[in-house]
């Protein structure tokens, strides 16, 4: 989430107490990410968080006050950049052209930002069952994806590019069982899961049941 280069700008200027805390908040976000994919959350503490970021190790105890806490803020800040690169994808696209993008965006992410993509849905999957705020997270992000999904699917029927039989919030349902899906399956095996195969035959296949 920090730039080396931007680390380095940090250790030769002397910075503001803003500038100070927002970069000790991206070492620490950085670091939390990378003993996630290493330990798993369960094994991840706020002293490895704090000396992996180069800090004392009471700095992320006292900033975040828990572990949960630090989780949270990731979330948060990897859902915002995955907003905003959403949005760059679509732009003014609807319909069909709009889901393909969302597609698209998706492959993206998971090539060129892959340790904290790997990172956040590694604490999705491992929290769902022991943290109530990561499960409401979690559900809310669900509720997003399938209200965008199924926007796009009415758009594209409107458009008489879909049939006018198919039910939207089913076709989203598919999509999220199919998309997360296959994350588990490459969180678990890497190098066999091709998901950017796996996500352009999803579309293909989707596409062809469904258009009018």
């Amino acid at each position: 989430m920090i730039s080396a280069s931007t680390r380095r700008v940090g250790q030769r200027q002397k910075l503001t107490q803003a500038e100070r805390a927002s970069l000790s908040l991206s070492r620490m976000l950085d670091a939390a990410a990378e003993l996630i994919i290493e330990k798993g959350t369960h094994s991840t503490t706020l002293k490895e968080i704090s000396e992996r970021a180069g800090y004392s190790r009471a700095m992320a105890g006292a900033r975040f006050g828990s572990k949960e806490a630090v989780f949270a803020e990731l979330i948060d800040v990897f859902s915002q950049q995955w907003k905003l690169k959403l949005r760059d994808f679509v732009g003014e696209n609807t319909g069909l052209q709009a889901f393909s993008c969302a597609i698209d965006c998706v492959i993206y992410f998971m090539e060129e930002n892959t340790s904290n993509f790997r990172a956040m849905y590694v604490l999705f999957f491992e929290s769902i069952g022991t943290s109530e705020v990561m499960r409401r997270r979690l559900a809310d992000q669900h509720a997003v994806y399938r209200h965008d999904t199924e926007k796009w699917i009415r758009q594209a029927i409107d458009q008489h590019l879909v049939r006018p039989d198919i039910v939207a919030p089913d076709i989203a349902f598919e999509y999220m069982a199919f998309y997360f899906g296959t994350i588990y399956q490459w969180l678990a095996n890497p190098e066999k899961i091709n998901y950017r195969v796996a996500l352009h035959r999803f579309r293909t296949k989707l596409f062809s049941q469904i258009k009018s």
